[in-house]
């Protein structure tokens, strides 16, 4: 199974697509586990670099939300082969901050 990745990262892009960090901050052993992980659950990485203003993980990666009406009703259906690589959490409103 391909699943596609999306990083604003160029570090990581580069060092999931050559298996190897230009930087070593311990990438390295992270990326051990990640292509182990793929490996065990058959699945193959295809990486895409995002631009950080296109980036929909970004304000939320920081505690900024957008409004509930641009909220999914529901939990997206997490794949198989990926269930057990994913925690499922449901957000209480009161932790959503500014809204």
């Amino acid at each position: 199974m391909k699943v596609l990745v999306k990083s604003d990262s160029t570090e990581a892009v580069d060092a999931l697509m050559k298996g190897t960090p230009k930087l070593n901050h311990g990438l390295d052993i992270i990326l051990v586990r990640i292509f182990h992980l793929c490996n065990e659950s058959r699945l193959e990485l295809e990486m895409d670099l995002i631009l950080g203003k296109e980036n929909p993980a970004d304000g939320p990666s920081r505690g900024e939300y957008p409004p509930p009406d641009l909220m999914l009703e529901h939990s997206p259906q997490i794949p198989q082969q990926l269930q057990g690589l994913v925690i499922q959490v449901e957000a209480a409103s009161a932790s959503l901050g500014h809204i």
